[in-house]
Parts: C-alpha cells; sequence; structure tokens
C-alpha cells in the first residue's frame, strides 16, 4: 500500500467541494528509557538494539503510506530495583520485589506472578537484580532480563505516577533525532529536570489522520485516511500534528519558542481552510496498553490514559476546545462512510 493510492478521491467533486475535519489518532507508540543508553549496562548493546528497532519501524510505516514519527521527551518519577533481597511469597508463590522511588529512595514493595511461557503456570525461577535490571535464571538453562522500568510496564504495576511530557518534535529520522546529544529541546530538558529525582524517556508516537466528510448535496459521506489520498503532503501532515500537539502540552521547555510555534500552526491551518476546506482537527490520542507509562500529561494538562480535543480557527486564530471530539460529532454520523 502506497501513499496516495487513492488520490483520485482527492480530486472527486463530492469530496473535495465539501466541509472536511480531521481526526488524528494514535496507531502506536515506542517508549525508549534514555538512561540506558548514555549508561549501557553492561552485557546489552542497547542502543544497536534500539537503532534497528527504530530503523524497522521506519521501513514498516514507509510501505504503509509513509508517516513522520511525533515523538515525546517526557519524564517519570525515578525507578530502580533496592538492594533488599527478593523472595517468593509461600502463600500465593508470587515474586516479592522492592523498589527505590525518587531522590529519596522512598522504598516500595510490589507482588507479581512468574508464569511458564509455555504453561502459563507459576513458577519460581531464580532471580538476580541489579539497580536497572532483572535476570529470571530458569531451571532449563533459560534465562529473561530487563529493566526495571519493562518490567513495571509490561506487569502493568501501578505506582500512582503519570508521565509528564516536556517536549514535543518530529523527525523522519527517529534512531538519530532527538537521541543524539546536539538536540535542543533533550538538551533543555536534560537541564530543567532533575535525573536524581526523574528519568527521562522518548515517546515515538505514529498517527492516523482520517478526512471526515458529510456532503449532503450529493448524499454521500467519506472517512479516508489522508495518507492514501494524499491530501497534505507527509512532511505537512507531520509538522501540522507536532505543532497542534505542542499547542495542547503547552510545555516550559518550548515556551521560549510558543509565539512562533503557535503562528506555525495557524499558518497551516490557514493554508489547510482555504486550499482543503479543512475546517477543524479533532485528537483522541490513546494507547492501548493500560500501563500507566502511556497516562501522559504537562505543566496545562492533567493526567490522563486518552486525550480528546480539537482545534479549531476562532476569528483566525487556533483555538483548544478540551474534550470535544470531532470524531465523536462526525464521524458517528457517518457509518458506511467511504
Amino acid at each position: 500500500m502506497t501513499r496516495g493510492m487513492f488520490e483520485n478521491i482527492a480530486n472527486n467533486a463530492a469530496y473535495k467541494g465539501a466541509s472536511k475535519n480531521w481526526y488524528v489518532e494514535l496507531i502506536m507508540s515506542e517508549m525508549v528509557w534514555y538512561d540506558i543508553l548514555v549508561n549501557p549496562i553492561d552485557g546489552f548493546d542497547v542502543k544497536d538494539a534500539i537503532t534497528k528497532k527504530l530503523r524497522e519501524m521506519k521501513r514498516i510505516v514507509e510501505e504503509q503510506c509513509d508517516k513522520r514519527f511525533v515523538y515525546y521527551i517526557a519524564a517519570r518519577k525515578k525507578v530502580r530495583f533496592s538492594r533488599k533481597r527478593p523472595y517468593y511469597s509461600f502463600f500465593d508463590k508470587k515474586l516479592v520485589l522492592y523498589l527505590e522511588i525518587g531522590r529519596k529512595r522512598k522504598i516500595k514493595k510490589i507482588r507479581l506472578p512468574i508464569r511458564d511461557i509455555e504453561t502459563g503456570g507459576l513458577v519460581k525461577p531464580g532471580v538476580k537484580l541489579t539497580d536497572r535490571v532483572i535476570t529470571f535464571e530458569y531451571p532449563s538453562g533459560g534465562t529473561i532480563s530487563m529493566t526495571v522500568h519493562d518490567l513495571l510496564s509490561q506487569c502493568n504495576i501501578d505506582l500512582g505516577e503519570s508521565t509528564e511530557i516536556h517536549y514535543v518534535g518530529y523527525t523522519n529520522s527517529p534512531w538519530d533525532r532527538p537521541l543524539n546529544r546536539s538536540h535542543r529541546g533533550l538538551s533543555d530538558t536534560l537541564y530543567n529536570v532533575s535525573t536524581e529525582e526523574f528519568d527521562i524517556f522518548i515517546f515515538y508516537n505514529i498517527f492516523k489522520v482520517i478526512s471526515l466528510v458529510k456532503n449532503s448535496k450529493y448524499n454521500i459521506n467519506f472517512a479516508i485516511a489522508n495518507s492514501l489520498i494524499d491530501e497534505v503532503k507527509v512532511d505537512e501532515e507531520g509538522s501540522i500534528i507536532e505543532k497542534a500537539l505542542i499547542f495542547y502540552f503547552d510545555t516550559a521547555t518550548q515556551e521560549l519558542n510558543k509565539k512562533s510555534e503557535r503562528g506555525s500552526l495557524k499558518k497551516n491551518m490557514v493554508k489547510m481552510a482555504g486550499l482543503n476546506n479543512i475546517s477543524s482537527i479533532g485528537f483522541g490520542l490513546e494507547v492501548e496498553d493500560d500501563s500507566e507509562y502511556f497516562d501522559f500529561c504537562s505543566r496545562k494538562v492533567g493526567a490522563k490514559h486518552r486525550h480528546e480535543f480539537s482545534i479549531n480557527l476562532d476569528e483566525g486564530e487556533p483555538k483548544i476546545l478540551h474534550g470535544e471530539s470531532v470524531y465523536k460529532s462526525k464521524f458517528g454520523e457517518m457509518e458506511g462512510s467511504a
């Protein structure tokens, strides 16, 4: 499937002449813990593995209509494994682990079942710990290692912490940007956020843009991905999503360029309205994973697993309507649309 393979729809009179709304939804979000890149774990070539994974993601995205990666640079309360010895509970056979939270290393006890991959039954493999990595050693000789954050995320352990976004950007080369240390947003985040209290993460996100049209004159409705008709080109699409999310999360790190970013969003939306009759952009941002690692917030936006809002032009200026979804008001009425 290639980008613009249904571009003839964009030139169809019933589509082209009608008023449109965009709806943006999150397809996937890939989390990278920055600490293990700059302070590698002995025996793990993490940076090479992450680079290969991001390059593969890019290849797949290019084959599936091509999109840009919009990323968050974010922070969560620092978590490490405690030196306190883990053990298996006598009563329920669950593994009991101790964590150290934040600068003060507050102790938190967690319990989790360890199950056999094939049978699903409870097992008690040997456990080895460093402050950042846990390794399970099975009687068969096999081992599984994962970082403290991977364990908490994959096992959906709730510590009552959300993920604060400090910077939003977009890239076509996720293995390089923002991972290279010359990145201004990453440098500013590391400067402004205490790494004694917080861990830094990068979330690489892929979004799908749906163009919604209800044309009563022709008695036809459309709900079609922008990537399929390529009405708005890929770089402009990525930039519009980036600027809209910068506007929404309104982080302190991007305060300096706030006026410029808002001006760019306004320019793009005025252009979309004039050339494409696209009058608003609705967002429904939610990761299917229930982990609290994907409960995002910012200095201006409360922590939520699902962020729903729309951006309209109000007297020529971008305006956010929190909790107002174009998707609900438009798409919900368009069953059976093309």
